[in-house]
């Protein structure tokens, strides 16, 4: 349904930058931060295909951390998140993977884990066995695992530091 909004806008760029697109033209995308991909169209359908999977893919992207982002606190399953991007999971894990770098599954636990360290400055109060529990995890020992080979100390020595330097 996005994609198709997104027509008339592809066609109104083409136009301005390209008004006469019938000797071919070059297109240059971003791939990550080190990478850019540049392909030549030689046709205006050709390019509308490409562009219309192009965006397909970054909107499955989008969709797919911010659906992650939103319900970090929440029992997650990679089927979850296929099931918010309409694809299978297998296919969601390989686009997950080839655009990030880490599986669904890897994110979620990092996000947790970044979230849980802000939760931990920002309530010193807050008991940590809560802290972990809030940001989805089931297991205060788990999490203090998780959270010590993630920043290299844990929960209660981050807290400290922290609250020093603040």
């Amino acid at each position: 349904p996005k994609i198709l909004q997104l027509k008339p806008a592809l066609y109104s760029f083409l136009n301005l930058f390209f008004p006469v697109y019938r000797f071919g033209f070059l297109v240059t995308l971003p791939v990550n931060s080190e990478l850019s991909l540049s392909l030549s169209f030689n046709y205006t359908q050709d390019l509308n295909l490409f562009l219309l999977i192009y965006n397909q893919k970054i909107s499955r992207k989008i969709s797919s951390l911010s659906f992650i982002e939103q319900h970090y606190p929440e029992n997650i399953t990679l089927s979850n998140i296929a099931e918010i991007v309409n694809i299978s999971e297998r296919e969601n894990l390989r686009c997950f993977k080839k655009i990030t770098g880490e599986s669904p599954i890897q994110y979620l636990l990092k996000y947790r884990l970044i979230r849980s360290a802000s939760v931990l400055t920002e309530y010193p109060d807050k008991n940590i066995s809560i802290v972990a529990e809030e940001c989805g995890f089931d297991s205060p020992a788990y999490y203090t695992k998780k959270f010590k080979e993630f920043y290299l100390c844990s929960p209660r020595e981050y807290r400290q530091v922290h609250q020093a330097v603040f």
